[in-house]
């Protein structure tokens, strides 16, 4: 992923560094006669560099000095903070008596009192702290030594507080670190240089660009299709699947995320005769770019963010890599998701309106209203709120370090004549449309966890259920259940690799009432996968295995069938 800095960030970076070092040099001459001043100085400058403060700071984007970055600031925050944090954040405070956390029992008392007293470049927070018991961030420390130097300069400049041993102490220093101070010099003037580079070149302040292109060369093999006499294409094909995403933030903590796609994969289903054999990372644009996810993210409180889009993916909104760690990337569709949730055919492809809610450290709450693409047409029984339309929540929780659980709930509706798919297009054909393409309602449940039993063994899994009944003419009602589980190595031969078994039951009719309904499924299929994935770098990733779909379309007259798929993907 590349990222795109502010324009003036590097040059400010620059600066602050060599700022920090002549502060350090100039301030022990001057301090080495003030032993309080002096012990406030080595606790600083210690916290600062020491291990402890920067195992405090988070990890700076690849490339980039993680010291750099303080705990817990975003890229889109970074600006921000250093115009605000160096510079606004920190207020003058000289009273040492307004400090709440400073108490006269407290080891550096007096070695604080003299540098209000003699030098009047205290700095607290706003919120009348001084936080003397906590690491300190580059920022700060810059902070408060430029606090007291400005007091240091225009004792300088008054010529009249500082005696003429100390000016000449001051002299010895620029003339003993002239030649350092001249290296430092230059190799700031070439930072600048690229610093005018970057600013000349950059893609946007605001925008960070992110891209993905997933390639699939495969084949699926069998005795015959199903439900069919017909023989099965046993074709090696090469397709792609290719994803430029644009995430925008115009706060900071705002994203406005417009992504296209361009695709040639076709289905599986049609060629095998069963959704049992649909891929992840599918698609299928005939190679024309398209738009196809357009959401804004943007908070309300310090708890809730919510979106708003126009078309885009479910799994955008409601969490499911928390319950599906690794299978997310499988090969196979089944064993990726619960269908039965995350691929109701009204939840995919439209507009949405959406929230995430933080209850606590440990639970949160996804909300959302969803339609399908019709949504956007202006007739009878269409449009956002009066076609077909999925609503649902989820309730995260993460019961320790191991566990994670998730419990969803799904209301929709599909019209007549939608060509709507109940299955989330991976279980039978009496799974998909069990009224005959009737106007129809639908329940769902599902429950999703993972535990991660150490750091080699995760076990993960789903099982949904869904009820349906018509909503126009003759009453009917169905049951669809839908379940998988898994079984991943990560790390298995490299950092960031993992070896993948899934074993899952794509949606089964297995239920029916009521007239005009299909009949329930004869028999039980499944879909089993095996996979290893291999990060070549940091940025592509090898998956290569196969995933065989017994008794196809529930129905163990049919034969196996088999697909055998290597996918690199590369992102950037």
């Amino acid at each position: 992923m590349s990222v795109t800095f502010h324009s003036n960030l590097l040059a400010k970076i620059t600066r602050q560094v060599s700022q920090e070092t002549l502060l350090l040099f100039r301030l022990w001459f001057i301090f080495r006669n003030s032993p309080p001043l002096w012990a406030i100085l080595l606790g600083i400058s210690g916290m600062a560099l020491s291990e402890s403060a920067l195992g405090a700071i988070t990890p700076a984007p690849e490339g980039h000095d993680r010291a750099f970055f303080p705990p817990n600031l975003t890229i889109a925050q970074l600006p921000g903070h250093l115009e605000g944090e160096a510079g606004g954040n920190l207020s003058q405070i000289t009273p040492l008596s307004e400090l709440s956390d400073v108490q006269p029992t407290d080891w550096a008392f007096s070695a604080l009192q003299s540098l209000v007293e003699r030098y009047a470049c205290i700095s607290g927070y706003p919120d009348r702290t001084f936080r003397g018991n906590r690491a300190l961030t580059r920022y700060e420390f810059a902070a408060g030594l430029n606090a007291c130097l400005e007091q240091i300069v225009a004792a300088i400049g008054a010529e009249e507080t500082l005696p003429p041993e100390e000016l000449e102490a001051i002299a010895r220093l620029q003339e003993q670190f002239a030649a350092e101070l001249s290296a430092l010099q230059s190799r700031t003037d070439a930072l600048e240089v690229r610093t005018a580079q970057l600013e000349a070149t950059q893609f946007s302040t605001t925008t960070m660009f992110r891209g993905e292109v997933a390639i699939a060369l495969e084949s699926a093999f069998g005795d015959r299709k199903a439900d069919s006499d017909r023989p099965l294409d046993e074709n090696l094909t090469l397709s792609q699947r290719t994803r430029l995403s644009f995430d925008t933030s115009f706060t900071g903590s705002d994203r406005l995320n417009v992504r296209f796609e361009a695709a040639n994969m076709a289905s599986l289903a049609a060629a095998t005769g069963t959704r049992f054999a649909n891929r992840n990372y599918d698609g299928n644009s005939d190679n024309a770019v398209l738009l196809n996810q357009l959401l804004y993210n943007f908070p309300i409180g310090d708890r809730v963010m919510a979106q708003i889009g126009t078309t885009g993916d479910f799994v955008e909104i409601f969490d499911f890599a928390s319950t599906q760690p690794y299978a997310a990337d499988a090969l196979s569709l089944i064993n990726t998701y619960n269908p039965l949730i995350y691929r109701v055919y009204a939840t995919n492809g439209g507009p949405r309106l959406g929230a995430k809610i933080r209850i606590s450290d440990a639970i949160g709450l996804d909300t959302g209203y969803f339609t399908p693409g019709t949504a956007a047409t202006p007739l009878p029984n269409l449009g956002l709120f009066n076609g077909a339309y999925a609503a649902a929540a989820q309730l995260n929780v993460e019961v320790n370090n191991a566990v994670n659980l998730s419990l969803s709930y799904l209301h929709s509706y599909q019209g007549g004549n939608d060509g709507y798919d109940l299955s989330g297009f991976t279980g039978s054909n009496s799974a998909a449309d069990p009224f005959f393409n009737r106007a129809n309602s639908t329940n769902n449940f599902g429950i999703q966890g993972n535990w991660r039993i150490n750091s080699r063994l995760n076990v993960g899994g789903f099982v949904g259920y869904s009820h349906a009944y018509t909503q126009a003419g003759e009453s009917a009602n169905a049951d669809i259940w839908s379940w998988s589980i898994n079984l991943a190595a990560p790390d298995l031969g490299k950092e960031g690799s993992v070896f993948l078994a899934a074993f899952g039951m794509p949606p089964k009719l297995t239920g029916t009432s009521g007239s005009n309904v299909k009949e329930p499924d004869p028999d039980t299929g499944y879909v089993l996968d095996l996979e290893y994935r291999y990060p070549l770098s940091n940025n592509i990733n090898l998956a290569f295995g196969s995933y065989a779909a017994f008794n196809p379309n529930h129905n163990d007259e049919n034969d196996p069938i088999y697909v055998v798929r290597f996918r690199p993907v590369f992102r950037f």
